[in-house]
């Protein structure tokens, strides 16, 4: 697993990995100009945000035919389309914990978004169109 980008609660999440053993598993890459090396063979973006206006990781994601599991902030239901582009769960741990093992206990629906993700040939104009709709 990568963890990409910082935040608030970065350090106790790490501490948290480190009393669990899990360094092996997990690497945390901080802030990232460019996400796109860890998002092009992703499987899923999961983004847990609290406060998100309009986060251009989700259109990258998109992008790339990554399917997106977001926290419910403002804009997430919005920029997905839930079951097609990726799923939008409740802003709190167990919503994280319920929708992800859904997703994982059945991967043909991530399938499923990816193929349909992958037939919209999403671009940077779309993403920049997308972000004009929502500031306006």
């Amino acid at each position: 697993m990568a963890s990409g980008g910082g935040g608030a609660l970065e350090s106790s999440i790490k501490e948290e990995v480190h009393r669990r053993g899990l360094e092996d598993r997990i690497r945390f890459y901080g802030d990232q100009n460019n996400p796109y090396r860890f998002l092009k063979n992703a499987d899923l973006l999961l983004l847990p945000s609290i406060h998100e206006a309009a986060p251009m990781v989700i259109m990258e994601a998109k992008s790339l035919g990554v399917p997106v599991l977001s926290t419910d902030t403002i804009s997430a239901k919005e920029m997905i389309i839930e079951g097609k582009e990726g799923f939008v769960c409740p802003n709190n741990e167990e919503g994280i914990y319920q929708d992800l093992r859904k997703i994982l206990l059945n991967l043909q629906t991530l399938q499923e978004c990816r193929d349909f993700l992958r037939k919209q040939n999403y671009s940077n104009d779309d993403a920049l169109r997308h972000f004009e709709e929502l500031i306006t």
